[in-house]
């Protein structure tokens, strides 16, 4: 696989694979779903096709496929992006919101 193509239309959760195309290396290309627009930012970690547009998502296929230099910064997002959903990541933030709870918690 050389691409990741995620062309939800409904709320189909693609997520999932985004993370894993960031988290190995691939370069992205999903719709406009909400929920891909609150993780993907379009031309940083991924191109983003507005939903069921095929003409738009065949020309940002296109492009993809013959830019070596957009793939690569695409990758290099995708792998800044992927920091957010790692596991150490999210430990270290139900930490932090641990310890305010109880800190709260102490002063009530």
């Amino acid at each position: 696989c050389d691409i990741l193509i995620a062309p939800n239309l409904d709320g189909e959760n693609g997520c999932a694979a985004i993370k894993e195309a960031w988290a190995t290396g691939l370069p992205v290309l999903c719709s406009d779903l909400p929920v891909h627009l609150e993780m993907a930012r379009d031309r940083e970690s991924a191109l983003i096709a507005p939903r069921g547009d095929i003409p738009a998502l065949s020309a940002q296929l296109q492009e993809l496929a013959g830019d070596q230099g957009l793939r690569a910064r695409l990758v290099a997002g995708g792998k800044v992006a992927f920091e957010a959903y790692t596991l150490e990541r999210m430990l270290a933030t139900y930490a932090l919101l641990y310890a305010q709870l109880a800190e709260d918690a102490a002063e009530a």
